[in-house]
């Protein structure tokens, strides 16, 4: 374990990383107010609500 743990403490964090440009992307988008009766909005609402009624 101790051989491996920095390369594995990296790898996570670069995870992580890679997770903020999509996530502050989408963030922006809907504080600005973007339309969303646009289709794509509805699929992925729909798809949402499925998922919420599975759980």
């Amino acid at each position: 374990m101790n051989k491996v743990r920095l390369e594995a403490i990296m790898w996570g964090a670069g995870t992580a990383l890679g997770e903020l440009p999509p996530y502050f992307m989408a963030r922006a988008a809907r504080l600005s107010g973007a339309d969303l009766d646009d289709d794509e909005f509805e699929e992925i609402e729909e798809l949402i609500h499925e998922k919420k009624r599975a759980s």
